[in-house]
């Protein structure tokens, strides 16, 4: 009997999601090699995207208007070589709203990667400047180079 309620379940699970409503919506464009967007706790109706080249824009999701200047822009220390390296990562402190704080991650032109904390003071632009490299190992390939940074549950960086 569990066995059939197993199956049962799993048959309508997939039936549902088979049915669900699933596309794609244009919020913004214009940008050079966007890989990564996302939204810090407690911003609403915007969104910021990442470029690896090295600059993170702020967009509005209402009009899709992109703002004037990048959020931050370290273009001047990012190596794009190969197909792997650039601006990478992006994580926004759990206390972003308060704290202004954020940490990436990219592969730099002395073939290292850099973790690097910035603090933005307004959430609407960052003086690249102000950096402070948390972590710098070698990185001496083109590809390879994983970059994804993110706060888990007990509020560490990974």
């Amino acid at each position: 009997m569990l066995r059939k309620t197993t199956v049962a379940a799993a048959f309508f699970a997939t039936l549902a999601v088979s049915h669900a409503d699933i596309g794609v919506k244009e919020v913004a464009k214009g940008f050079e090699r966007p890989v990564w967007a996302g939204v810090p706790k407690g911003a609403k109706d915007q969104l910021w995207v990442m470029e690896q080249g090295g600059r993170v824009w702020i967009v509005d999701e209402k009009t899709g208007e992109r703002s004037s200047e990048p959020f931050l822009d370290v273009s001047q220390d990012v190596t794009r070589r190969g197909n792997e390296e650039g601006l990478l990562g992006l994580a926004f402190a759990p206390d972003f709203e308060k704290s202004g704080r954020y940490y990436v991650n990219y592969t730099d032109k002395e073939k290292q990667t850099r973790i690097v904390r910035f603090i933005s003071k307004d959430k609407k632009t960052t003086d690249s400047s102000t950096g402070e490299i948390i972590l710098k190992y070698p990185s001496e390939f083109e590809n390879h180079n994983g970059g994804w940074l993110d706060f888990g549950p007990d509020g560490m960086l990974y």
